[in-house]
């Protein structure tokens, strides 16, 4: 386990976390939208039905009231002379004072015969030829919708509808009360009443006039009179969400911020339209805190929920120790170890992959070439045993000096080359066969402008004897001597290949560092890294060698990597 993914994935589970209470609060957000708008059409329904129950109400009680026979008769007994001063709802004439008493008892008798009671406020007129004459002459702006009302019904014509008197707004019914009288009965359209009309179905209404303060079954807002402004049908958002509290994870958080939904509205409105009432702005209204505070609730519960885990998963990061379980080792690899280890070269390591089939392929190889050691004559002491006992590792290999190829031309910025120093001699195997390292493709090439003593010569060949009898005397050197001259060389385009491409490097880092190439060829630079192939593998036991170029003390230089 590491720490360093230990906080990739608390961070990945933060980041999910955040996400998911974004995606809540937005689904919660839509969800809470369409009840709300559901609650709005059943508000603005609902107070469709109350003004047709209010109307139909109305009416009936009017016509009841004015088909009274006790009213009919002082409505059209005969009239004094004289003239009178009255006013619509307050007579100030014995006649009118009566009509009123009568009136009054008169829609007691209604509602008590209809079954149903009118609001307290109702109000009622009646009239006459006469009266309208006198009201005629001495009603003002104010009384004028209310006169001509009551003068259709004294005219023998009925009149449902809606009046503006006393700065309110009235729903009215008008009827005849015989020939050439009639009574006017005004219910109030008031706040009490939309109480009435809306308890119980968590929608408020309000009614806008201009120029007057509006009417409302609740406490009308700023925000929903300036939604209510706007044109076009259909709900709409009112002022901004604002919560007092919410409780998160047991505890309770005073004021908190919407955050993801720090544009949901705090009411949703509708108009909704009364057949018959014109300059008044119908509005039905719904609050969306309680239903946004779960919304709320929740995203905050996730994101405190996120955070928690995100400092435990932080926390716990910080305990955990790097490291990695080692890999198990199958039983025949181990197997296989042994026996080799015990100098039975004709076993193998079973072929495997990953990092354990590089540990059977490199000890397939020590036994290839001790087995092969074994066939050329030489002790066929197991190269493994060595390795195995502990045996001291071949030191690095130093970087190769910088090449001396002879004689250049002279140049003003050339510059004495360290000659690489002659390798060292192979020890002879003791009773060993003739020597692969002589003659052929491994002779050095005499170099042109070197004197001969710096060619090195072929190894002179050695008579062939019996090998050894046995084979711990065979000495580690002698060992690794000899899986050398068995080891199969390297082809030769291969090597051709590499040094080509060393000696093109080699050009390019001494012109680079401002030495001359003049008179450098191929044929030199590849008689040199053969010769010191040839020694290197010598000496390491290694496969091969395999030169790199490199800049020391500002000049071009070679450093040899083997290769086993």
């Amino acid at each position: 386990m590491n720490r360093l993914k230990v906080w990739l994935f608390v961070l990945l589970v933060a980041a999910a976390g955040v996400a998911a209470a974004r995606l809540v609060a937005n689904s919660e957000r839509k969800a809470a939208t369409r009840a709300l708008d559901a609650r709005l059409d059943a508000g603005g329904a609902r107070f469709a039905a109350a003004i047709r129950t209010l109307s139909s109400e109305t009416a009936a009680v009017a016509t009841l009231a004015a088909r009274d026979a006790r009213l009919v008769e002082l409505l059209h007994a005969k009239e004094a002379p004289g003239p009178r001063k009255a006013s619509p709802g307050a007579a100030s004439s014995a006649d009118e004072v009566g009509w009123e008493i009568a009136s009054r008892a008169a829609i007691g008798a209604a509602e008590k015969a209809a079954g149903f009671k009118l609001p307290e406020d109702t109000q009622i007129v009646t009239g006459n030829h006469a009266w309208l004459a006198r009201k005629a002459q001495d009603a003002g702006a104010a009384d004028k919708e209310l006169v001509e009302a009551l003068g259709a019904a004294i005219a023998g014509e009925s009149h449902l509808g809606w009046v503006r008197w006393s700065d309110r707004l009235w729903y009215c019914a008008a009827v005849p009360s015989g020939v050439g009288a009639g009574l006017l009965l005004l219910v109030p359209v008031d706040a009490e009443f939309l109480r009435t009309a809306m308890a119980g179905a968590g929608t408020e209404i309000t009614l806008l006039q201009p120029g007057a303060k509006p009417i409302g079954s609740g406490q009308a807002t700023a925000a929903v009179e300036a939604a209510a402004s706007r044109r076009g049908a259909g709900p709409r958002d009112a002022g901004r969400l604002a919560l007092a509290a919410v409780d998160v994870l047991g505890v309770r958080v005073p004021k908190p911020s919407p955050l993801f939904l720090a544009g949901a509205p705090a009411h949703r409105v509708v108009p909704v339209t009364i057949p018959g009432l014109t300059g008044v702005t119908v509005v039905a209204s719904v609050s969306a805190t309680s239903a946004l505070a779960p919304a709320v609730e929740v995203q905050w519960t996730l994101l405190a929920g996120t955070l928690v885990l995100a400092v435990v998963g932080f926390l716990f990061g910080l305990l955990v120790r790097p490291g990695e379980l080692p890999p198990p080792v199958p039983s025949e690899l181990l197997a296989a170890a042994d026996r080799i280890g015990r100098g039975d070269f004709t076993t193998h390591a079973p072929a495997l992959a990953g990092k354990l089939g590089t540990v059977a392929a490199a000890l397939n190889r020590a036994v290839d070439a001790a087995a092969a050691a074994g066939r050329a004559g030489g002790p066929a002491a197991s190269l493994t045993q060595e390795f195995f006992a502990g045996g001291e590792k071949a030191p690095a290999l130093p970087p190769v000096p910088p090449l001396d190829l002879g004689p250049r031309p002279s140049s003003s910025r050339s510059a004495p080359v360290e000659p690489l120093p002659p390798a060292e001699p192979l020890p002879a195997a003791p009773d060993a066969g003739p020597t692969l390292l002589g003659g052929g493709a491994f002779e050095a090439a005499p170099v042109p402008g070197r004197p001969p003593s710096a060619v090195v010569a072929p190894p002179p060949p050695a008579v062939i004897a019996p090998p050894p009898p046995r084979i711990a005397q065979a000495s580690p050197p002698e060992l690794l001597q000899a899986a050398a001259r068995a080891a199969p060389p390297a082809e030769a385009d291969g090597e051709e290949q590499h040094w080509r491409e060393v000696f093109q490097d080699f050009l390019r880092v001494r012109g680079e560092c401002g030495e001359p190439s003049e008179g450098l060829t191929f044929e030199r630079f590849r008689a040199k890294l053969e010769s010191n192939r040839t020694a290197l593998v010598a000496k390491y036991a290694c496969k091969t060698v395999r030169f790199q170029v490199y800049v020391k003390q500002g000049k071009a230089a070679l450093k040899a990597t083997p290769v086993r």
